[in-house]
């Protein structure tokens, strides 16, 4: 491997840590853990190394070889990488995860770290680059997203372009959900994976965006979606994140509802469309983040 960009992306998500192995001219290789539910740290370490030893394995690559590693993870971060918010991983909250994870794989420099929003950003734009200004919205467990401008990032607070997934979208509704850390109302109480299932949400089913029940949180989204064309002013929005993606089937209703008499204040001519990098974006876009640092 002398010679030659060994990257590896972990990617720590709220139900299942993704594991992107990413050699120079060389396919990726990924995998992911078997699914957890607010783990214990000790128990949230073994899913790491266990899917990291198995990506390894399959490479045929040893710990030593790698060129760096950059972990992914579920929420804001402060200057030093220490996650400050995880309301779907608390265990994860105050502690040095990259000097854990260091020592766990006994590697010879700390890893970096990035919230998921921008590794799942910087893995679609790899993929699929766009110029001007994006807004990749990430949807999964928890909702959160980040703005590129032309492939940089715009990071306003703790790692991020701002706490998209706690945005209140919920219009004044006395019974809006609330959300696990993130508040009444917020956009993550309405359309984040957990709280599909509680309203309901067949998720299993490829049409679940067209199903009865989620049609309050495609109406949140979109007053969501309005809020931030308002205050970034994107050329597009992308959605990303295993909910994001699969809303490919509500995408002209869901573009109706944010174009209904929206503010002047928004771009007169912006688009929006679904990602392509499915589960795996952030993983991958974190061990990209590698490659770009040592090109």
């Amino acid at each position: 491997m002398a010679g030659r960009t060994v990257s590896l992306g972990i990617d720590i998500g709220g139900t299942a840590v993704k594991a992107a192995l990413l050699v120079e001219d060389g396919p990726a290789v990924m995998r992911t853990s078997s699914p957890y539910d607010r783990p214990a740290l000790d128990a949230l370490q073994g899913a790491i190394t266990r899917t990291v030893h198995v990506v390894l394995a399959e490479a045929g690559i040893a710990a030593r070889d790698l060129t760096g590693v950059c972990i992914s993870v579920p929420g804001p971060i402060d200057e030093t990488g220490i996650v400050t918010a995880a309301a779907n991983l608390p265990a994860i909250v105050g502690i040095d995860l990259a000097d854990r994870i260091a020592a766990q794989l006994a590697l010879s420099d700390k890893p970096a770290v990035m919230t998921d929003a921008l590794a799942a950003a910087l893995g679609e734009h790899a993929q699929h680059p766009e110029p001007s200004r994006s807004l990749y919205l990430s949807i999964g467990t928890g909702v959160g997203g980040v703005v590129l401008d032309d492939g940089r990032p715009l990071l306003i607070t703790r790692g991020t372009s701002g706490h998209i997934g706690h945005i209140d979208v919920s219009g004044g509704e006395p019974d809006a959900p609330i959300g696990s850390g993130t508040g009444r109302g917020s956009l993550e109480a309405y359309i984040g994976y957990r709280a599909l299932r509680e309203a309901g949400v067949p998720t299993e089913s490829p049409d679940w965006p067209n199903h009865p029940a989620a049609q309050s949180a495609i109406n949140a989204l979109a007053r969501g979606i309005r809020t931030m064309l308002v205050i970034y002013r994107p050329d597009r929005v992308i959605l990303l994140g295993g909910v994001g993606i699969e809303l490919a089937p509500a995408l002209d209703r869901l573009s109706a509802l944010v174009r209904d008499r929206l503010s002047a204040a928004a771009p007169d001519v912006w688009l929006i469309r679904c990602g392509t990098c499915d589960q795996y974006a952030a993983a991958l876009g974190a061990a990209r983040s590698v490659h770009l640092r040592h090109g």
